[in-house]
Parts: structure tokens; sequence; C-alpha cells
């Protein structure tokens, strides 16, 4: 036992000690009630939905066709990252459960990988951390995949036209046309976490009531509820 705490503390290993430490800690505060269990949670589309214009303010003129290309480029990327996350369930299962998980694969991966090679150099350790990431991404994915089914059927619990005139709770803040997110709980106890927008020049903080007032394509438009 000693030995083992001699490890996971050690250099190379100090990185996945720490993420399961902090995840054990989130793990009692939930239990305790001083967290909630979104915490730290996001949506992919939501927080991909950002402007990817790229302005160009130069003293010079600059050609159409390329900022045509740095727009197309930029969708691109920003597709490609929200297919990855996607495919390894990230944002499909609240945050701080999916990173329990993966936590709990890298952290054993760690300490074996570097024990067996007798390996003390924090450089090394994170070299290393690399490919033990991917491979514990790979088998987040293989347990998180019913937890995100179970999640997206809770998400499809109320038919949308129910919600317009009701009240959520803001769990990521919106400000105008930024995307946010709003959790609405069901008379059941079922919650829907849904991704919203509000009107310009409105600014609605975490914890904030609101009123479902339109459902858009992806997202709901809300308004502060009184």
């Amino acid at each position: 036992m000693l030995e083992l705490f001699h490890n996971a503390f050690s250099p190379p290993n100090l990185i996945p000690t720490t993420l399961l430490f902090l995840c054990i800690v989130y793990g009692i505060m939930v239990i305790l009630g001083a967290l909630d269990a979104n915490f730290l949670d996001f949506d992919v589309d939501a927080d991909l939905d950002i402007d990817l214009d790229v302005d160009m303010d130069m003293d010079v003129d600059a050609d159409i066709d390329a900022d045509t290309d740095i727009d197309a480029n930029s969708s691109g990327s920003s597709f490609g990252l929200a297919s990855i996350l996607k495919f390894f369930n990230i944002g499909q299962v609240p945050f701080m459960i999916y990173l329990s998980i993966l936590s709990l694969f890298l952290w054993p991966f760690s300490i074996l990988l570097n024990y067996s090679i007798q390996n003390t150099s924090f450089a090394l350790g994170l070299i290393l951390l690399v490919p033990n990431l991917i491979a514990s991404l790979f088998l987040t994915k293989i347990v998180s995949t019913p937890l995100a089914k179970s999640f997206s059927k809770m998400n499809k619990g109320h038919k949308d036209e129910d919600l317009i005139g009701k009240a959520g709770t803001v769990v990521l803040t919106i400000s105008g046309q930024k995307m946010g997110q709003v959790e609405y709980v069901g008379e059941k106890g079922d919650f829907l976490l849904l991704n919203a927008k509000t009107k310009e020049g409105i600014h609605i903080k975490k914890d904030s009531k609101v009123e479902f007032i339109e459902k858009k394509d992806g997202y709901y438009m809300v308004v502060p509820y009184e």
C-alpha cells in the first residue's frame, strides 16, 4: 500500500493522480449536495456555436477568395472537432461524470506503465500520457455509451410544444444570440438540458429563471422569467 501511494504521487503519475483526486472530491461534494451533478457541464453543439468569420482589419486589400477559403476552413475545423467530441460521447454525458470514468482508466494505466519501466521522469511520464489518454478515451466511450443513450432519452421526454410558456433554470449563461443552456425539470422529475438564446441586449446569468417563448431549429428562445 505504501509503495502504491509513493508511485501515485511520483512525478510521472502526478497528473492522473490529481485528476482522480479532483473527481473523487467532486463525487463527495455532489453526494453532500454542495455541487450540482451538472457542474461544468456543456453541450458540444452549443459550445461550437461561435462566430467563425475571420475579420482581417489590415491596411491592404484582401482577396475575396482568400477570405472565403478562411471561413470554409474554419467551419470545417469546427465540424471536425464536433464530430470527434461526439464520437467519444463528450458532451453527451455530464462532463464531470465523463471525466470521472476517464480518470478511472487513466490513473491505473499510468501507474502500471510507469512502474513496469521504472520511470521516474515527469517529462517521459507526460509523453506516455498521450497513448494512455487515447486508449482511455476509447474505453471511456464504451463504458459511457449506455449513459449517453440514457441521457438522450431523458432529453426527449417532453414534446417541444409542451415547453412554451414554462420556466427553466439557466445552467450555461445566455447573452443575446450567444448560445447557452437551460435545464427544465418535468412533473415526473426527469429533466431536459436545452440549448437556448435570448433577445439582443439581454444577459441572463447562470441559475436565473427563464421562460420558453419560441422553438427554433436546434434551440429555444427564452426571456427572463417574471
